[in-house]
């Protein structure tokens, strides 16, 4: 378990940002012998063939049996996190101070990224002078802030200070000190990559902190991204170490970019992006149209992400009687609107397995 969890912590070091996962996630699969497919390329797969295809910050990963497959068995993360985005017109100067504007990427607990050390991390596109080349940047060697207004200038409700946060105007990270116009953000991209002229980007703000264990007996873990990260370690742990799939199911790994805004995106869940990788196995096969749509409804996916433990100093914030606790084992999702896809039987599966294999 140490060495399991040491690596989940290097993986967290790599994968600062969707595409950073989305690399790490492949490199370790080209280590464990699975073979790059291109989306716009033929697809030429043989019986037992380990493979893998990305998609901007997504990627699936697949397992063939011996004999055309009749089922499959999904496992699905997302390699996206809440966060600060930043905009694409982002420097400003406000007297002799540099910052940058931001946007809330998904839900992010607001109140959490002050006065902490935060770098930018993401994708570039630049051009060259030659071509358009796509690059990775996590630029931690220029940390920045977003500092929290003095306390005695709170405003306070029966002497307990208030801070009313704007996402426009407080969430402003602080780059430096200037005493004239500058381009910050190019100075940052011109010290990781070289180009002529920067293109476009999808930059976010990320805590620097490296992750850790917490605890009298280092029984929690404290990082940035856990949310899904953890996830995404386990079933990539799982797929590459697993032996050789049974002779009729193609086993699949998932990992979603922009799960956390909604799916609604090219790389999301929401977009074709899986269906299309069982129909091109399925043509790659030879497997008909029928048995493909055979196949779909024989099989079972699986969505994995975190859920929230029960906090002992807010009781009142959960059901009474059934809320989760902290080391109790895994979660079940449910929910009467369906906004979970658990049904009875996707329940009594799963409930099966972890009972077979003593999960708790």
């Amino acid at each position: 378990m140490v060495d399991i969890l040491k690596d989940f912590f290097q993986f967290l070091k790599q994968a600062p940002s969707p595409w950073h996962a989305a690399h790490e996630g492949v490199q370790r699969l080209k280590k464990a012998g699975f073979h790059p497919l291109e989306e716009e390329s033929h697809w030429h797969l043989q019986a037992e063939g380990k493979y893998f295809v990305q998609r901007g910050g997504s990627f699936i990963a697949f397992t063939l049996p011996k004999k055309a497959p009749s089922q499959a068995l999904v496992a699905a993360s997302h390699t996206d996190s809440p966060c600060l985005k930043i905009k694409p017109h982002a420097e400003f100067r406000s007297h002799t101070m540099n910052l940058f504007r931001v946007e809330a990427y998904g839900g992010p607990l607001l109140s959490t990224w002050f006065d902490r050390d935060l770098a930018l991390a993401g994708q570039v596109y630049v051009d060259t002078g030659k071509a358009l080349e796509g690059h990775l940047l996590f630029a931690q060697d220029y940390p920045m802030t977003i500092p929290s207004l003095a306390i005695h200038l709170q405003e306070k409700k029966e002497g307990v200070p208030i801070q009313y946060l704007n996402k426009q105007e407080h969430l402003c990270p602080l780059i430096g000190l200037s005493e004239k116009e500058q381009n910050s953000l190019e100075t940052i991209l011109k010290s990781h990559i070289k180009y002529s002229s920067l293109l476009g980007f999808d930059l976010y703000l990320v805590p620097t902190q490296a992750p850790s264990f917490l605890g009298a007996s280092q029984e929690f873990i404290a990082s940035y991204r856990l949310d899904n990260l953890s996830t995404s370690h386990s079933i990539l742990m799982g797929l590459t170490q697993a032996k050789a799939s049974p002779k009729d199911t193609l086993r699949m790994a998932v990992f979603w970019n922009h799960e956390e805004i909604g799916s609604h995106s090219r790389e999301g869940a929401a977009s074709p992006f899986l269906e299309e990788v069982i129909k091109r196995i399925c043509l790659a096969l030879h497997i008909t149209e029928e048995d493909f749509l055979r196949l779909k409804h024989q099989s079972l996916c699986l969505s994995l992400d975190v859920a929230h433990g029960f906090h002992p100093n807010f009781k009142d914030r959960y059901d009474p009687q059934d809320h989760p606790l902290l080391g109790g084992g895994l979660i079940i999702k449910q929910n009467a609107n369906l906004l979970y896809a658990s049904t009875a039987h996707s329940t009594a599966v799963i409930t099966k397995l972890c009972k077979e294999n003593k999960i708790p």
